[in-house]
């Protein structure tokens, strides 16, 4: 059993790896730039410039997924377009209700199933 547990945690790293790049991968591939999509019309090339360098689209596929992957890591989930915050910190804002609502959810599975 114990064996077992250990092949499955092992198969666990490839998995994980695999569905990243394919998480990432179909981040870049939505149609439009990001930094176009930030930016009002009319906006100055050097505001794009900044902007895309700010973000790290001037490097390689390669070097964004590794940045990309090292700021998962780390918690950093970027700052929302919309509420100029952090991602984690509007997540953990909502995290009581999330977690009331699974509580909810169980007690109510328990009882009727």
């Amino acid at each position: 059993m114990t064996n077992y547990i250990i092949r499955r945690l092992v198969m666990m790293i490839p998995v994980f790896i695999l569905c990243s790049m394919i998480i990432f991968l179909i981040l870049h591939l939505v149609p439009g730039n990001p930094v176009d999509n930030l930016l009002r019309p009319g906006s100055p090339p050097e505001t794009r410039e900044q902007l895309i360098k700010e973000f790290g689209l001037d490097k390689t596929i390669f070097q964004q997924y590794i940045i990309w992957l090292t700021n998962i890591f780390k918690g950093n989930l970027g700052v929302s377009i919309t509420e100029q915050r952090s991602v984690s910190d509007l997540l953990l804002l909502k995290l009581p209700n999330t977690i009331a609502l699974g509580i909810a959810s169980l007690l109510i599975c328990f009882i009727l199933g």
